[in-house]
C-alpha cells in the first residue's frame, strides 16, 4: 500500500499537483504550508519511515499551487446527473461519491464552496481532496475513472464559474509599473482583509486631520467596486478600528485594554515569496562574499514581477519590484538579468535605482516610499545594506535609528529585502549572530535567510558549469521556519538556471565539521574533548565524532594516544 501511495504521489507532483500525506481524510502535516510550496520527490519518499502505519492516503491541494485546480466533490446520493459536467479527470471515492477535476479559467481564483447544493462541495483555493489509491473509511479505495494520464484536465464549466466566482478585474502592469488593480475591487472572501490593509496604508500616508475627509471617501469608492460591496456599517467598523490603532502609533501611547485588543481585526499573515519573504515585513539575506546573494535576490525579484514560482516550489504574490543597487553597477546588473531572462521577451515591472550614493535617512525613506506608492511597488530590494548605511554598524543607537527609517516600509505594507554580509569569523554556522553589525539587525528582521556556498557533490551538466548554495531560514516571525534547502545554479549558453534540491542536512553538517576541524588543527594538535567543545556551534558531539572518523579514514588527519589514553588529533605533518 505504502509503495503504491508513494509512486502515485510522485506522479501527481510530475503533473504539477501539490500533495500532502493523509491518515484517511486527515493531513499528517500542517498542510496549509503546501498551498504555497510543493514537496520534493525525496520528501515524499520519506513518508513511510516518517508516518508508518498512519499513512493511508495522499491528498492533492487544490488552487493555484496545483495549476489552478478546482474539484467538484459529490457525496453518495448527490444529484450528479443534474449538473452539466464535461468529460475530465474523474474519481470514484470508495464511499459512493464522485470527484470531478477541472482547471480554473485564466485570471479566475475561486475559494471553497461547501454545500453549494445538497451533498455537493467545490474545492478551490485553500482546499484539498483525497486522491487514489487512498484508503476510504469504508475499507474501499479511491480509484480513477479517468486518470490524469488518460484524459485532459478540462476547464471548469461556465455555470460553475458564474456560480462560484466574480472575477476580480485587474489591468496588466503598465511599463512604468503602475497598477490600477486597487480600484478594481475584490471578491467576497477577501473584502475585510483587503479593507484592513488599505486602511492601514492610507492612514500611514495621510495626517490624522485628513483621515475623515480623505481616507474615508477613498475607502467608500474602493468598496463600491467590490463584488459585492461590504455593508457600509461593516466597512465603517474596519475604518474606525484601524484608525484607532493608527492613532496610537502616531501620538503619545495610550493603554489599550485586553477586551479592546480581542475585538481588533487583523489580516492573516501573508508572504510575497512562499514562506520565505513576508509581504509586509523586513527580510535579511546574509552570507559571506561570493555566495550568490545578489543573484538569488534578483532572481526572486524577477519571479515576483512575473508572478511565477521561485525555484519551482515557492508561490509568489505578483507585484512590481524596486531594486536599489549600490554594489553592482548598471553593466553588471544588465549581465545578471540577461542571464536570468535568457531568450525570453519579457517586460517585467522592475524599476532600478543604481549607484546614487544615497544613504538611508528619514528623507530617503520618504522619497522611496513616494516612488513605491506612485508605481504600486510591493517589494523593495536593497543591495547592500553596508553601502547605504550612514553610521557605524556596531553602534546600537545609530542602528536603531536606521531600522526606524526602514520600519516605515513595513508600516506601508511593503516587503523590504536587505542584502547583508556576515562578519569574518572562523566559524561556519547559520546562526543569525553571524551577521555583521549590531544585534538590532537580527531583532528587527521578520525573516532571515542565511546563504552558504556548497563545493562538494555538485551535479554534472553538459556544456556548462554548476554552483550550489544551501539556504537556511533561521528566523520567521510569521510562522514555522522553512526546512533548509539547496539551490543548484547552472551556467550554460549565456543563461543561468536556478533549481530547488532537498538538503541533506546531516551530510552537510558533517562536511562543515570536517572543514572546521581542519582549520582548527592548522594551529596545532588537539584532543577530542577540545575539538568537540570548540565546534559546538557547528554541530553536536555525534556529528563532530563522525567528521573526525571520516577525516582519519581519508588520511587528512592522524591520531595518537596521549596521556591518560586521550586521543590526540593533528595534521599528518604535525606528529
Amino acid at each position: 500500500m505504502a509503495e503504491e501511495l508513494i509512486r502515485s504521489a510522485i506522479e501527481y507532483l510530475k503533473f504539477g499537483f501539490s500533495v500532502v500525506p493523509l491518515n484517511f481524510k486527515k493531513p499528517l502535516v500542517p498542510w496549509k504550508d503546501f498551498q504555497s510550496q510543493r514537496l520534493s520527490e525525496d520528501e515524499v519518499r520519506r513518508w513511510p519511515s516518517r508516518f508508518g502505519d498512519k499513512l493511508t492516503g495522499v491528498g492533492i491541494v487544490t488552487g493555484a499551487i496545483s495549476g489552478g485546480l478546482g474539484v467538484l466533490d459529490f457525496e453518495r446520493g448527490a444529484k450528479v446527473d443534474s449538473f452539466e459536467l464535461p468529460k475530465t479527470i474523474e474519481v470514484d471515492t470508495g464511499g459512493g461519491g464522485k470527484h470531478f477535476y477541472y482547471r480554473l479559467p485564466r485570471g479566475v481564483s475561486i475559494g471553497n464552496h461547501i454545500k453549494f447544493e445538497t451533498l455537493s462541495d467545490f474545492k478551490g483555493e485553500g482546499g484539498y481532496v483525497v486522491a487514489p489509491p487512498s484508503l476510504h473509511e469504508s475499507g474501499m479505495s479511491y480509484r480513477w475513472v479517468n486518470s490524469p494520464g488518460e484524459v485532459a484536465l478540462t476547464e471548469l464549466p461556465e455555470w460553475a464559474v458564474k456560480k462560484f466566482a466574480r472575477v476580480e478585474k485587474r489591468e496588466n502592469q503598465t511599463k512604468t509599473g503602475t497598477s490600477v488593480g486597487f480600484l478594481g475591487g475584490v471578491d467576497e472572501g477577501s473584502r475585510n482583509e483587503t479593507a484592513t490593509k488599505i486602511a492601514g496604508k492610507l492612514f500611514g500616508r495621510f495626517p490624522p486631520a485628513e483621515w475623515e475627509g480623505a481616507v474615508w471617501p477613498i475607502m467608500e469608492f474602493w468598496n463600491s467596486h467590490n463584488h459585492p460591496p461590504l455593508d457600509p456599517a461593516e466597512l465603517r467598523s474596519v475604518f474606525e478600528s484601524i484608525a484607532k490603532r493608527a492613532s496610537h502609533a502616531t501620538s503619545d501611547k495610550v493603554p489599550i485594554t485586553l477586551s479592546e485588543l480581542m475585538k481588533e481585526t487583523f489580516p492573516e499573515a501573508s508572504y510575497i515569496v512562499g514562506t520565505l519573504i513576508p509581504a509586509e515585513g523586513l527580510t535579511i539575506i546574509s552570507g559571506e562574499g561570493g555566495v550568490f546573494k545578489s543573484l538569488l535576490a534578483y532572481y526572486m525579484a524577477l519571479q515576483v514581477a512575473l508572478g511565477e514560482y521561485v525555484f519551482g516550489r515557492f508561490k509568489t504574490n505578483k507585484s512590481a519590484v524596486l531594486i536599489i543597487d549600490e554594489d553592482n553597477g548598471l553593466r553588471n546588473l544588465q549581465n545578471i538579468f540577461k542571464r536570468l531572462i535568457g531568450g525570453r521577451e519579457l517586460e517585467p515591472p522592475i524599476d532600478l535605482l543604481v549607484g546614487t550614493g544615497d544613504k538611508i535617512s528619514q528623507q530617503w525613506a520618504e522619497r522611496i516610499l513616494s516612488l513605491v506608492q506612485e508605481r504600486s511597488i510591493g517589494m523593495v530590494i536593497v543591495d547592500s545594506l553596508f553601502r547605504l548605511n550612514p553610521a557605524d554598524e556596531n553602534d546600537a543607537k545609530g542602528m536603531a535609528d536606521l531600522m526606524g527609517h526602514l520600519k516605515k516600509f513595513k508600516d506601508s505594507g511593503v516587503a523590504l529585502v536587505l542584502i547583508h554580509h556576515n562578519r569574518k569569523t572562523g566559524l561556519k554556522t547559520f546562526d543569525s549572530q553571524e551577521m555583521r553589525g549590531s544585534s538590532v539587525f537580527r531583532d528587527a528582521a521578520d525573516s532571515h535567510l542565511a546563504v552558504k556556498r556548497l563545493k562538494d557533490k555538485l551535479p554534472e551538466v553538459e556544456n556548462g558549469t554548476v554552483d550550489a548554495v544551501l539556504v537556511t531560514q533561521t528566523k520567521n516571525k510569521l510562522g514555522r521556519e522553512a526546512d533548509p534547502f539547496e539551490v543548484t545554479i547552472v551556467h550554460r549558453d549565456g543563461q543561468v538556471d536556478l533549481t530547488f534540491r532537498t538538503a541533506n542536512v546531516g551530510e552537510r553538517k558533517v562536511a562543515e565539521g570536517k572543514e572546521f576541524i581542519l582549520g582548527l588543527l592548522k594551529d596545532g594538535r588537539s584532543n577530542r574533548q577540545s575539538i568537540v567543545s570548540a565546534g559546538n556551534k557547528i554541530a553536536g558531539a555525534s556529528i563532530m565524532d563522525k567528521a573526525l572518523k571520516e577525516l582519519l579514514v581519508s588520511g587528512q588527519i592522524t591520531m595518537e594516544k596521549g596521556a591518560h589514553n586521550q586521543s590526540i588529533y593533528g595534521l599528518p605533518d604535525s606528529f
